[in-house]
């Protein structure tokens, strides 16, 4: 099918650069000084305040500090821009705004994408304006919006053919949050064919990746404080070791519907399920449901690699933006331990497909779902109707399924009409 050229009107590059700049500046003074306080006074203002007055190296000593390290640089910096203890607490909800700097500069990534593909960029004024997408930045407080930002980096730096630059990327968003591993397995598969075309890219990606790493962990090992600072990855699994902390996923459902569910999904993720610990069970389904939502795109890259290509179809990028999508909703539907903010690079990776393809149901359902999740646990809104069938955990429960079986069907199908082409290609 011939690619349809679009014209980008009055939506330049220009515009979008003076829209994002203006949206910036009235989320930043219409800015909530309220939100998950446990996270951003305590844990923020905490950690801030000890490493400026102890520097980084000490982040890790004597606190409850339990984030990968790459966000503590950006307290760090945050602390020399405030200039004492007193202005970091006292302003510590304007860590907000460095985290919407990045959720921001991704719509901007995006619209770039769309203009590599020669597609109108209209519609990222819909991602701009769901109240999804902004939701953990501007009401909550978490900084979910940086790691994901920075995977969309990643993801169009495989897309644009550059794996050094993803590599770094890569590095980036997992030093500030390490639930971005979930990513990797799909970023890999899209960099294959070009480390098997060009095998010294191969060696630069990580060459440059174990650089990255290093300088992010150097001054803890100059500091001698590295081991503090391992032991946050190390540990990573058993910080909330509970069935759910939160997250409105599988384990609810299965409350819901099974009589007399045997487990307190409340209580920890040690209890036993048909002979086997919950986190066990949680690892089973979620390693079985990422490997069906990664075959296609295993597929695919193993055509390219036959095809002796690296390039990249519109049809491939949907794909990619489809299996990150549902990866991390495997991860976060059958894992325990599971927050309610560990599925939001879904809302943007689903909008990555959704603009691309022009199909909105999985970004919509998603975003329903995730707005509900956060909101039902932070009751931000003040709503009176909290205890109404909208709100249960199980409906919430249900709409992330149902997400995860339309893009696991679209996926598919994807998968076969590029099977299709392929033979249609060879048979010319």
């Amino acid at each position: 099918m011939k690619q349809v050229h679009h014209s980008p009107g009055i939506f330049t590059n220009r515009f979008w650069l003076g829209l994002l700049s203006l949206f910036y500046c009235f989320l930043f003074i219409s800015l909530p000084k309220n939100g998950f306080t446990g996270d951003v006074e305590h844990y923020f203002g905490s950690w801030a305040h000890r490493i400026f007055t102890h520097g980084i190296s000490q982040a890790y000593i004597d606190t409850d500090a339990n984030y990968a390290p790459g966000y503590l640089y950006i307290l760090q910096v945050f602390g020399w821009m405030q200039g004492s203890v007193e202005s970091i607490h006292r302003n510590i909800w304007y860590t907000k705004a460095i985290t919407l700097l990045f959720d921001l500069g991704a719509l901007y990534l995006l619209v770039h994408m769309l203009r590599k593909f020669r597609l109108p960029t209209h519609m990222v004024l819909f991602v701009l304006l769901n109240i999804a997408y902004l939701y953990n930045t501007y009401v909550w407080g978490q900084i979910d919006g940086i790691y994901t930002a920075i995977l969309l980096g990643t993801f169009y730096a495989a897309v644009c053919q550059r794996p050094v630059l993803a590599a770094v990327l890569f590095i980036a968003a997992l030093s500030v949050k390490l639930q971005a591993i979930v990513a990797l397995p799909a970023i890999g598969l899209m960099l294959l064919p070009i480390f098997r075309l060009k095998p010294i890219t191969l060696f630069y990606s990580v060459f440059a990746a174990a650089l990255t790493q290093g300088l992010v962990f150097l001054p803890f090992i100059v500091h001698g404080t590295f081991g503090s600072m391992w032991a946050v990855y190390a540990n990573s699994s058993s910080h909330f070791p509970v069935v759910q902390a939160n997250a409105f996923n599988f384990w609810h459902l299965l409350r819901h519907i099974v009589p007399h569910f045997p487990v307190d999904i409340w209580g920890p993720d040690t209890q036993k399920l048909v002979g086997l610990e919950v986190k066990t069970l949680g690892f089973a389904l979620f390693f079985a449901s990422a490997a069906i939502m990664l075959w296609p795109l295993a597929l695919r890259t193993y055509q390219k690699i036959k095809q002796k290509t690296s390039a990249f179809s519109l049809t491939d990028v949907q794909m990619a933006a489809l299996a990150i999508t549902g990866s991390v909703l495997c991860f976060f539907i059958f894992n325990t331990e599971m927050h309610e903010r560990y599925s939001h690079p879904v809302i943007l990776f689903s909008a990555v497909y959704a603009v691309l393809s022009g199909r909105w149901a999985i970004n919509i359902l998603l975003s329903i779902a995730y707005t509900l999740n956060l909101e039902q646990v932070l009751k931000w809104m003040k709503l009176p109707n909290y205890n109404t069938l909208m709100w249960d955990t199980w409906v919430v429960a249900v709409l992330y399924l149902a997400a995860l079986f339309l893009t696991t069907r679209r996926l598919y199908i994807l998968a076969k009409m590029e099977s299709k082409a392929n033979i249609a290609l060879t048979a010319e």
